[in-house]
């Protein structure tokens, strides 16, 4: 039953980052058609900054720094979410 549960958890989390990129896409700015704000992603993930400095490292995430605000490619957040499927 677990297994189920975090498979369903697992397919609305990722239905939940789908449907965010979408919206950013349908906002027509450029930007953020290929890049989301860090703390989108940590939000996503529900990750703090040191789990997201790691997952980032060993995972390889693109990155681009803009003064102090960090930018994730959404095509490498994307790929990210397959490597890790486990379903």
């Amino acid at each position: 039953m677990q297994n189920n549960q975090s498979l369903v958890e697992k397919q609305s989390k990722e239905q939940v980052l789908i449907n965010v990129i979408s919206e950013l896409v349908n906002n027509q700015n450029p930007m953020l058609q290929k890049w989301l704000p860090r703390k989108l992603v940590m939000d996503f993930f529900e990750y703090g900054d040191t789990q997201m400095t790691s997952m980032q490292k060993q995972y390889n995430l693109v990155t681009q720094k803009i003064g102090k605000r960090i930018f994730y490619r959404t095509d490498s957040v994307l790929n990210l979410l397959d490597a890790t499927n486990d379903y």
